[in-house]
Order: C-alpha cells, then sequence, then structure tokens
C-alpha cells in the first residue's frame, strides 16, 4: 500500500467543510445577481445626480465607477454573509472568550499572575455557588446549547430547499420547564412539517419533549421551539386549608339564613303583612310515606271578588290569565 494512502485514509475522510458546497454555490450565484442589479441601479442614479453639474454623455462615463464600486460592495457582502452568519451562530461563545480575555489582560496589568487566576476562580465561584446564580447561569448555558443543537438538526434532516439554506435561530430564552426559542424559518419549510418531527427533535436537543408552536398571527415563518427538560407539576404544595376546621362559618351560614318573614316594616301596615307561605308534613295513617300539605296565606281584600277560571281538569289558572 502506498505511503501516502496509508496515512491518509480513505479519499475525502480528512475534509473539513465549514460552508456546504450548495450554500457556496447559491452564495456566488447570488453574489452575481447582487452585483448587476446594484451595480445598474446605482450607475443610472449616479449619472441622472452627475448630469446636473455635467453634459449627460459625461455623466454617462463618470457615474460608470461608481456603478462599478457599489455593486462590487453588495456582491462582496452577500459572498461573505455565509462567514459572517457562522459568526453569529457564535456571538456569545465569541463575546464570552473576548470578555475573558479582555479581563485576563487588564488584571495582568495591575496584579501577578496567581491573582489574576484567583480573581478569575472568584468569579467562577459566585456565578456557579450561590444557588440562584447558578440556576440562572445553568439556565442560560442551556439555550447557547440548544440554539446550535437546533441547527444541527435542521442541517441533518430538515433542510427546507434545494439549495440547503437553513431556518434562522433568533433568540432563545429559560422558561420554568426548559427553553423557548424563537426561529425564523425559510422558504420550503412549514409549520406542519416541523410538528411532525418533534420527536426526533426531542433526541436532537437532548430534552424529554419539544413542541413547535407559530409565534405569530401575522407571519407563518416565526416559530416557536419549546423545549421541555423538566416536569413542575410533581412536587407537592402545602395549603393553609387543610388546618382550617370543618364547622368553620357555621354560624354565619345560620344567621344568613334567618327567617327574613319577622321583618318590621315602618312603611307597610301590619293588617298589609301576610305570613310566608310554609309547608308542614301531613301524617297519615298506613306505610304510606308522609306527604306536604301546603299551608296557603289567606287573600286580601283589596278588590272586588272574581270568580276563579277553571281549566278541563278543573284547576284554577287565574293566576296565570
Amino acid at each position: 500500500m502506498p505511503k501516502s494512502r496509508l496515512f491518509r485514509g480513505r479519499r475525502g475522510s480528512t475534509d473539513v467543510t465549514i460552508i456546504d458546497s450548495s450554500v457556496q454555490r447559491s452564495s456566488v450565484r447570488r453574489a452575481k445577481t447582487a452585483f448587476v442589479a446594484a451595480g445598474l441601479v446605482s450607475w443610472i442614479l449616479a449619472a441622472v445626480v452627475v448630469a446636473s453639474y455635467l453634459p449627460p454623455v459625461a455623466a454617462v462615463f463618470v457615474a460608470v465607477p461608481i456603478g462599478f464600486l457599489v455593486g462590487l460592495v453588495v456582491a462582496l457582502a452577500v459572498l461573505v454573509w455565509p462567514v459572517v452568519r457562522i459568526g453569529v451562530h457564535w456571538c456569545v461563545e465569541i463575546a464570552t472568550g473576548g470578555l475573558v480575555l479582555a479581563g485576563m489582560t487588564g488584571l495582568s496589568h495591575v496584579l501577578a499572575g496567581p491573582l489574576v487566576v484567583g480573581s478569575m476562580v472568584a468569579v467562577a465561584g459566585v456565578l456557579l455557588v450561590p444557588s440562584w446564580t447558578r440556576r440562572r447561569t445553568v439556565a442560560w448555558s442551556w439555550c447557547v446549547i440548544t440554539r446550535h443543537r437546533l441547527r444541527s438538526s435542521f442541517a441533518a434532516y430538515i433542510r427546507g430547499n434545494r439549495e440547503g439554506t437553513l431556518p434562522f435561530v433568533l433568540h432563545a430564552k429559560p422558561t420554568p420547564i426548559g427553553e423557548r426559542v424563537w426561529v425564523w424559518l425559510r422558504p420550503g419549510l412549514s409549520l406542519t412539517e416541523l410538528v411532525s418531527r418533534q420527536e426526533q427533535l426531542a433526541v436532537s436537543c437532548w430534552a424529554k419533549a419539544v413542541s413547535v408552536s407559530a409565534a405569530s398571527a401575522k407571519y407563518a415563518a416565526l416559530v416557536a421551539f419549546d423545549i421541555k427538560r423538566r416536569d413542575t407539576l410533581v412536587g407537592e404544595v402545602s395549603s393553609p386549608l387543610a388546618d382550617v376546621p370543618a364547622t368553620a362559618g357555621r354560624d354565619d351560614v345560620s344567621d344568613a339564613q334567618a327567617d327574613v318573614s319577622a321583618l318590621d316594616l315602618e312603611d307597610v301596615p301590619a293588617e298589609q303583612v301576610q305570613p310566608a307561605a310554609s309547608t308542614k308534613p301531613a301524617r297519615t295513617g298506613g306505610d304510606k310515606a308522609p306527604q306536604m300539605v301546603a299551608y296557603k296565606p289567606g287573600k286580601k281584600n283589596t278588590g272586588p271578588v272574581v270568580d276563579p277560571v277553571l281549566s278541563a281538569s278543573g284547576e284554577d289558572v287565574s293566576d296565570w290569565m
């Protein structure tokens, strides 16, 4: 076996791809289109502006370099966007590493080496030893990890189109059960497809479960991923109502249910006050159950006597007329 083949292994196995080839081809194609469009538009606008100071023919030639420079800048911005996007994805880690290095460099000018290391250890202890700061630090760390795990899932099995453009992970924040991540979808993906892959997303994010829902009533491309890592409804909650005796408040209830027929109404004559209707059980012989016999108050003599109106069955229906 040749020596070179022995150390290289399989062909292409040592290649490390930062940006996919499909994304590179798409970026080059978009850069060319952006160069032509931006250069042409800026050339026309520059020619119109310069024509107010120079003859039209001269203005056309003078505007050519302006259009070329503008188109070149726009094309370079489109071409390097995949690399810039990687920096955006790792912005938290880059910012954290920059702050640590800047802090160590600043302390090294005023303190000795062991004191610098001790200061950094003290800062780490403040973030990790107290329970409140430790929980917050761990929660935000999981947010950073979840963002990367979602991108890995999108790159592995949720590609939306032929060009390989992945959904853009916007923001992540901790929740009582895990994390919530907002994602902007690219053309080719839908909420229905993501919902069908919730179990795979849970495995990729090292979580208990993942639910996907719409995050905006106006834009269908904005969705929210709820990463569930723990269950907050499993603990016991002590209630002070368990110490309240069962007879508490009975006196108030009995007072509220007092007889209201004995009201002393000053503006109503005593002869017009009628006792409230009451019911008394009637005793009957044999084994029959007692029946309730209603006692009705006497009628007021406030007008002429009207004969009752009886129905076909003999029932008095005067009150319903």
